[in-house]
């Protein structure tokens, strides 16, 4: 669970810092900024999101399997 904690701390620390904040990452994702502190707060991330957030930032950001959930309409 400790490594789940830091690998997010250090995964939204690139978020910020590439995006400029987690409302531009929001506008981005159009979700609600809030949706997105959710996730931070769980520790968790819906996969087709973080497969987009790869998409939109060229590569740089990529999460890693613990961080993710897949829904029901997620693949894979």
């Amino acid at each position: 669970m400790y490594q789940k904690k830091d690998e997010f701390v250090d995964y939204f620390s690139q978020l910020k810092s590439h995006f400029g904040s987690i409302r531009n990452l929001a506008r981005e994702l159009d979700v609600d900024a809030t949706t997105i502190y959710k996730w931070r707060y769980r520790k968790q991330l819906p996969i087709s999101r973080a497969k987009r957030i790869t998409e939109i930032s060229d590569g740089k950001i990529v999460a890693s399997k613990v961080m993710l959930f897949i829904k029901k309409n997620d693949s894979i």
